[in-house]
């Protein structure tokens, strides 16, 4: 695991075009980003490609008409506008009659670094949480990213899949995913834990380095990549929470209120088998990040880059 790079816009955009060669009722919009995002399409397909301007909610509702016509529609653009912009669309036009339309919101989190709050898609997977009928998924890596597409060209429902933007590290480089809704262990399972990690999206990577970092201290360290945040993997966190009686840990580029965190603690509040640790949340706290900083600086400045979160593997370790 770990160590090459590739895109996760990259990989959207080569399935897209796999897909187009057999699904004739395939479709692709956008809000005036069709060519930063998915340019292999636009070129190859482009009578399959709509672009509707900068104006979300026609995109979404556009959509969810082609929808009901028995297309395929494939809605793309920044997370941050598609979850805010359109989301009464996505709620009303899409979600409430539960019609199949795939939404990928790229540069989830902190992902346009300098380009500031404006672009920053902190709330996203907060909001998508609450909406009945949706499932949300945060891929760590590009061939995850083909996975959840997989999924989601296989749902009767609608879905959201969240992307960063630009080259990543992988976390899947010999084997590929594993296929299913469910989340997926990387390290530890099977034997008990002093710390989990429980992650999604980039930070899984980083939880992994981390993981590594910290193996000088003795620590037995678990790590659970939490790719799918809706429908939640109840099943495999009560698992997980049986095998430390010391402490659990949620990574997320998201803000802390409504996230990753939230559902793991709601989890593990309600469910009575659940063996109740203490769960610490790392994210962006409830602020609006500013400056004009990369994304890896805003990991370093809230403590969600590997060596950060090694660090406090070490200071939390003696927590419960």
């Amino acid at each position: 695991m770990g160590g090459s790079q590739s895109d996760q816009r990259a990989m959207l955009a080569r399935i897209l075009c796999e897909r187009a060669t057999t699904d004739p009722d395939l479709l692709v919009l956008t809000a005036d980003m069709g060519t930063r995002i998915v340019p292999e399409f636009v070129e190859q397909h482009p009578g399959r490609f709509l672009n509707l301007g900068v104006a979300e909610q026609n995109l979404v509702a556009c959509a969810a008409g082609l929808a009901r016509l028995g297309f395929t529609p494939v809605v793309t653009t920044i997370a941050a506008f598609l979850s805010m912009r359109a989301l009464e669309q996505i709620r009303t036009d899409v979600a409430y009659p539960a019609l199949k339309v795939i939404m990928v919101g790229t540069g989830g989190g902190v992902a346009y670094g300098n380009l500031g709050a404006t672009h920053f898609g902190l709330e996203d997977l907060a909001i998508f949480r609450v909406i009945p009928n949706l499932t949300v998924l945060c891929p760590a890596d590009a061939a995850e990213t083909a996975w959840a597409l997989e999924e989601a060209f296989v749902s009767d429902g609608p879905v959201y899949i969240r992307l960063d933007r630009g080259p990543i590290t992988n976390v899947y480089t010999e084997e590929p995913p594993p296929r299913g809704l469910s989340s997926v262990w990387l390290i530890g399972r099977g034997a008990a834990v002093d710390v989990l990690l429980i992650a999604t999206g980039t930070r899984v990577q980083a939880c992994l380095e981390a993981a590594k970092m910290a193996s000088s201290s003795r620590l037995r360290i678990g790590v659970v990549n939490a790719r799918t945040i809706k429908p939640f993997d109840h099943a495999l966190l009560i698992e997980a929470s049986q095998m430390t009686d010391r402490l659990i840990i949620t990574v997320e580029d998201h803000t802390t209120v409504g996230g990753l965190g939230s559902a793991v603690a709601q989890c593990l509040a309600v469910e009575p088998t659940a063996h109740r640790v203490p769960i610490i949340s790392l994210g962006i706290p409830d602020t609006f990040p500013h400056g004009t900083h990369s994304a890896s600086d805003l990991y370093r400045r809230y403590g969600l880059d590997a060596a950060l979160i090694a660090r406090r593997l070490v200071e939390y370790s003696d927590v419960g």
